[in-house]
């Protein structure tokens, strides 16, 4: 018998993060192929890789104050880790998109701006909502990929 791999979506409940989010729930397309889930983590390390270099040049640049030399160089490094770093969350942000919007209900869907919305809005009230949405996000990815298949 012959037959089309369909996308296998997974329902996240907020209920999970927060009782009163009970009523929430992201589908979440959990066998995306490995390119995509590649690209993904290609996307993570650029940004880490950025974050990492804001934080030491951001120390250099104290230094070097302290000192009374100058810190152009360094600025303009760190100028260029915050490009880095904006550049992959935007893509990051673009790739959960595609990841939450293959539902079958269109009203399910996410865009880039909602989500760009909803980080902008959590970042006061709910500062760790993002990384566990990303974190859960990709749980569930691993969790599809790694399962026991019956037989």
């Amino acid at each position: 018998m012959k037959f089309n791999i369909p996308k296998v979506v997974r329902v996240l409940s907020m209920a999970d993060y927060a009782p009163e989010m009970a009523e929430a729930v992201i589908h979440v397309w959990v066998n995306p192929p490995r390119e995509k889930v590649k690209v993904y983590y290609d996307l993570l390390a650029d940004a880490l890789v950025a974050q990492k270099a804001i934080a030491e040049g951001t120390k250099k640049i104290q230094e070097l104050e302290e000192k009374g030399e100058p810190v152009e160089d360094v600025r303009a490094d760190v100028n260029n880790s915050v490009e880095r770093l904006t550049v992959a969350g935007n893509q990051i942000v673009a790739w959960m998109a595609e990841i939450w919007s293959q539902g079958s209900d269109p009203e399910s869907r996410w865009t880039v701006e909602e989500i760009d919305r909803l980080i902008k809005d959590s970042r006061d009230t709910d500062p760790q909502l993002w990384a566990w949405l990303t974190a859960r996000t990709r749980d569930l990815i691993i969790e599809h990929r790694s399962k026991q298949k019956k037989t």
